[in-house]
């Protein structure tokens, strides 16, 4: 396997993780998407890569998305096919898809676990 393309531990069942990460947040819009896509990949990955540290940060992502989703915070939809991969991933404000602003820094403040 290409460790920078395709690596090992993104590659299983014949599916590539940034596959079902694109495919599970269709309609999500900033931080939701953002959360979703984080949690998906440290769950996709620990067993072949960081083992219960990846658990751990799949849990930040899950319990971040539970306190945006239940503060009211990003509840709106895009309808699919009405936006673009990138519009998804930072909710069309010019964040990337960790989260950060177009300066790298994050708006709300709050730790990031590191990567």
């Amino acid at each position: 396997m290409n460790n920078i393309n395709h690596p090992a531990h993104y590659c299983q069942g014949g599916i590539e993780c940034i596959e079902a990460i694109k495919a599970a947040t269709i309609g999500l819009m900033g931080m939701e998407a953002v959360c979703t896509a984080n949690a998906i990949k440290y769950l996709w990955r620990w067993k072949r890569k960081n083992g219960t540290e990846d658990l751990r940060k799949a849990r930040w992502y899950l319990d971040r998305l539970i306190k945006e989703v239940e503060d009211g915070v990003r509840t709106a939809r895009i309808p699919e096919g009405n936006s673009t991969e990138d519009d998804r991933a930072s909710g069309g404000r010019g964040f990337s898809a960790d989260g950060a602003g177009e300066d790298g820094h994050y708006t709300d403040g709050a730790e990031r676990p590191s990567v």
